[in-house]
Order: structure tokens, then C-alpha cells, then sequence
């Protein structure tokens, strides 16, 4: 992949988010630990906006593959929005400062206060959090989004990289739930890429319907080579 950049989308969803389900919750980190380490190992980046509980688990992948990989580090780019400053886990600010990765900040839409969804407990701030993403897809250009379990946030990131890149792979990890099965579902120009993958084995009569995380190496590998096949 050679510094290709990925765009990674991803979260474990909230309780009362309309989207959870805890028996999804492995499956979701099982995927970004696998990609993460797919990503890295073939000398690509990802590209990712803050979040409590990716970014750290991606930033720990990354300091794996920093002194190894043949890519210039960091090896992730964190985009975050100054409203949510004060409120950025301090792991993530010490694993940026050994250098595994770069949190790129943003500036807050004027005028927007941070506020928290009682019922949710997510902090919310609608317009800084678009002007972070459209900021994230046009400085990187990323060659393909990965959707990994998410809620509205995912669903809204997919929309806005398949506006501003409309010619690049758009893949969802359908097994991880939340926004991305529903993705899978709704957006013609999203590829389950999991669930291809796990059609092809079941073909040879294979149960994997018990544990899809077993196949997120085959997966991963599939979706890198697509990746950089529709590259070229």
C-alpha cells in the first residue's frame, strides 16, 4: 500500500442508540484490531476522526508497526475537533506523543456550544463534527472507507467520503452491526465484503454464522487487495 491512507469509521454503539447490540461489541474491536494490523503491515495509514475507544485501540496497533514498517510514521491521523478538547481521552494524547500517531485538530463551527443526549450520554456538536469530517476527507484523500459497526455518525461519514470521493471503494464489515449492516442494506455503492467472504466459505460447508471474527484475516486481506487493485 506504500503510505496509501484508508478511511476508518467505527465505534461500538451507545446503549439506547437504536443500533447496539452486545453481542456485537467483540466482533467491532475484533475487526479494527484486525484491520489496523492488515493496514499497517502492508505500509498503509488510517485515517480516522477521535473517538474514546478507537482511538486508543488503534494507536496500541500502531505502536506495534511504527519501528517495523517501511512507512514514514505515524502510521494513524486523528482528527478531532477543538469543541471536544477538553474531553479527549489522556491515553490517546500520551500514545500521540511517542509518535505512533497525529491528532490533526479542527476548528468548532462558530457559535456551537458541546452539549450531552441525556439518554445516551454521547457528547453532541452536529456542525463541528461535519466541518471535521469534510476536513479529514479532502486533506487525506483516502483510497477506500472501511465501516466498522458504528451509529449515525458512521452513516453520515460514508455519505459525505462517497460525495467528496466518489470514485473510491466504499466497504462496510456488515458482521460488526450497528451502522454498518444497516449500510450494507441501504447504500447501493457499499460493499459487505464480509459477508462475500463468508458466502464463498459456507459454500464448501463451512459454519461461520457462530463466529464471523474468525474470518476478519481473510476478510481484511480481501479488502486490502481491492483496495489496492482499484488503485492502480
Amino acid at each position: 500500500m506504500s503510505g496509501m491512507a484508508v478511511f476508518l469509521s467505527a465505534s461500538v454503539p451507545a446503549k439506547h442508540s437504536g443500533f447496539e447490540n452486545a453481542r456485537l461489541d467483540l466482533n467491532v474491536d475484533e475487526a479494527v484490531i484486525t484491520l489496523a494490523r492488515t493496514i499497517f503491515a502492508e505500509g498503509g495509514k488510517l485515517v480516522f476522526g477521535g473517538h474514546p475507544s478507537i482511538s486508543p485501540l488503534v494507536l496500541t496497533i500502531a505502536s506495534e508497526y511504527v519501528v517495523t514498517s517501511d512507512v514514514e510514521a505515524p502510521l494513524a491521523f486523528i482528527y478531532q475537533s477543538q469543541i471536544f478538547r477538553e474531553i479527549i481521552p489522556k491515553k490517546t494524547l500520551v500514545l500521540e506523543e511517542m509518535g505512533y500517531g497525529r491528532i490533526v485538530w479542527t476548528a468548532a463551527a462558530e457559535g456551537e456550544q458541546l452539549s450531552r443526549d441525556e439518554k445516551t450520554g454521547r457528547w453532541l456538536a452536529p456542525r463541528s463534527l461535519e466541518r471535521m469530517r469534510r476536513a479529514m476527507i479532502s486533506h487525506t484523500t483516502p483510497a477506500a472507507f472501511v465501516a466498522i459497526g458504528g451509529m449515525e455518525g458512521v452513516e453520515q461519514e460514508a455519505d459525505i467520503f462517497r460525495e467528496l470521493r466518489p470514485n473510491a471503494p466504499v466497504f462496510a464489515i456488515e458482521s460488526t452491526g450497528g451502522a454498518s449492516a444497516r449500510l450494507a442494506e441501504t447504500r447501493q455503492y457499499v460493499r459487505a465484503i464480509d459477508r462475500s467472504v463468508a458466502d464463498a466459505i459456507s459454500a464448501h460447508g463451512w459454519d461461520v454464522d457462530r463466529r464471523p471474527a474468525a474470518l476478519y484475516p481473510v476478510v481484511m486481506e480481501q479488502l486490502v487487495a481491492e483496495i489496492v487493485r482499484e488503485s492502480q
